[in-house]
């Protein structure tokens, strides 16, 4: 256990979810960023002057150009933060659990089910706390949820209608042209976007009472035989781009031009100013058009789920709006519950009357506050294995609330899912 004053974070990977990882312990003050794992330079400043700028007091961060030098240093932290690309891991995750580091893993766990259980394995045998980046149970609102359910307010669940709304740009930006759009090299849509609402569905139906699961879906839209005569290949020379929903002009150079610098556009290039946007747009896979791309993951996807009593159906869908505020419909013996992922509206069968409810979010955290939730649940879990001795079981049960086993277990029903999809089957557990 550190000497120090606080407990001490390694960040590995100093992308999107690093970052947002980063941002929400900030709040507390009992844990710091004490070392930071990435390839990329200008990440890694970024990153590091970043916790200078919200920590008051200036704790020393140690640069790591690659994770396995970080794991050789593992006496300089007391857990890990693992934010790498999916396919990496099992590598990652069970190397730090070898040395006996306790971790928060980014989901999904693994993008197949041999590291998936290879990584549970090895939390379990020597003995380290593992927290998933499942956010949505996390969040005011679902925890807000989950109480109302519990208290009985709309009797026996009998079906629950829940839809991730990815949105168009999103879609484009992260399925499409981005990172996780091939599933040779990461894993498929349903795994990399919804492991996490599959997750929800679990969590409020039960794990022990699903018995069936089926799925249907496909790669609709984003393919060459969909690509308008006049397009070209490239948005920032197409003749029609001012006109195209997918222009990636509109999704990121216009952004930075007007001074919005988004997420988005973080993610695409690590010096944010329009010559290197622009360069990136020209040169890279994110302004390729969106019908050119060699993507060949689902765009619209539904899995149904068979609980005994209860059924729930979860669809992705990338054509959306809204972009990831989950809709979800829930239907009791008393009453139905619908939400948007601000507010919660329940109408009571007996009384005829709707009541609202809007429960507090962090603007500031990702997932309508599970961010900061689910960090805040690793720290105080952490905090009491190693400042007052509690015991890992006891510690996941109290903060974490959810099991490794539980974990595995819900990433087992997307890996079903999927092969029913494939295979068109009606899968019995």
């Amino acid at each position: 256990m550190t000497q120090v004053s606080y407990l001490r974070a390694l960040i590995v990977g100093a992308g999107s979810r690093g970052r947002a990882y980063t941002r929400s312990l900030r709040h507390l003050d009992y844990i710091r960023v004490t070392g930071v794992a990435e390839p990329s330079g200008p990440r890694r400043k970024k990153l590091i002057n970043y916790c200078h700028q919200v920590y008051p007091d200036k704790v020393a961060i140690t640069e790591y150009s690659d994770w396995k030098e970080s794991l050789a240093d593992s006496g300089n932290y007391d857990c890990v933060i693992i934010c790498v690309l999916d396919d990496m891991h099992r590598e990652v995750a069970v190397a730090f659990a070898n040395a006996g580091k306790h971790m928060l893993c980014e989901k999904p766990l693994a993008t197949t089910l041999e590291d998936c259980e290879a990584i549970v394995k090895a939390v379990k045998e020597n003995n380290v706390l593992l927290a998933i980046g499942h956010v949505l149970r996390y969040s005011p609102h679902n925890i807000a949820l989950k109480e109302l359910l519990d208290s009985g307010v709309v009797g026996e669940i009998i079906n629950i209608n829940h839809t991730e709304p990815v949105g168009w740009y999103h879609f484009a930006h992260s399925y499409v042209r981005g990172n996780w759009r091939r599933e040779d090299t990461t894993t498929f849509s349903l795994m990399a976007k919804c492991c996490h609402d599959i997750d929800v569905l679990m969590w409020l139906l039960g794990y022990e009472n699903l018995r069936r699961v089926s799925s249907f879906g496909s790669l609709s839209y984003f393919k060459k035989e969909n690509k308008p005569e006049a397009a070209g290949d490239r948005c920032m020379s197409c003749p029609i781009e001012e006109s195209c929903a997918y222009s990636a002009k509109k999704i990121y150079y216009d952004d930075l031009a007007a001074g919005r610098k988004a997420w988005k556009t973080k993610t695409i290039t690590d010096i944010e100013d329009p010559v290197h946007l622009k360069k990136a747009l020209e040169e890279g896979p994110y302004g390729i058009c969106v019908f050119d791309a060699d993507n060949d993951v689902c765009d619209n996807q539904v899995v149904s789920l068979d609980f005994g009593k209860a059924t729930a159906t979860m669809t992705m869908i990338a054509f959306s709006e809204e972009v990831c505020f989950r809709k979800m419909c829930i239907y009791g013996t008393k009453g139905e519950i619908s939400t948007d992922s601000r507010t919660i509206k329940l109408f009571d069968f007996a009384t005829r009357t709707t009541k609202s409810f809007t429960p507090d979010t962090d603007e500031e955290s990702g997932h309508g506050g599970g961010d900061k939730g689910l960090a805040t649940a690793f720290a105080e879990a952490l905090k009491d294995v190693l400042l007052h001795g509690s015991s890992i079981e006891n510690a996941t049960t109290k903060h974490i609330k959810c099991t490794p086993e539980e974990v595995l277990g819900s990433h087992k029903v997307v890996f079903l899912a999927e092969q029913a999809r494939l295979n068109g089957q009606v899968i019995s557990l």
